[in-house]
């Protein structure tokens, strides 16, 4: 039996399925993972908030976001702020599973490891 799309998803399926994907290699990568369905977000936890998972404003793919002690130079990552001193958070569109690869998983694994050592 299908599991049930989060509220978050309802109407975007193709969506649900990229998240779904994200979600069964960050299981596979993170021992300790807790998983947050939120209104307008899934928040992924390891003693702290270390990913977001969100749909863009226009239809068609997920993003990615996560917190790093450093800013990545790289053109997958459409925008990073600076909001606090040590912290720069990423953001990354994610439209076919393919793109759910070894980069974006090694950024989520430094985002994991930087949250749990606060």
């Amino acid at each position: 039996m299908a599991r049930q799309p989060f509220a978050l998803f309802a109407g975007n399926p193709e969506e649900w399925e990229l998240y779904c994907a994200l979600e069964e290699e960050m299981l596979a990568a993170f021992s300790q993972l807790d998983i947050l369905p939120q209104k307008t977000q899934i928040r992924m936890s390891s003693r702290h908030p270390f990913a977001f998972v969100s749909l863009p404003s226009r239809r068609g793919g997920i993003v990615v976001s996560f917190a790093l002690a450093y800013e990545v130079q790289n053109c997958r990552v459409f925008s990073a702020a600076h909001p606090t001193p040590g912290r720069w958070t990423h953001h990354v569109m994610v439209f076919e599973r393919s793109q759910i690869d070894g980069e974006l998983m090694d950024w989520l694994s430094q985002a994991y490891a930087f949250a749990r050592k606060k």
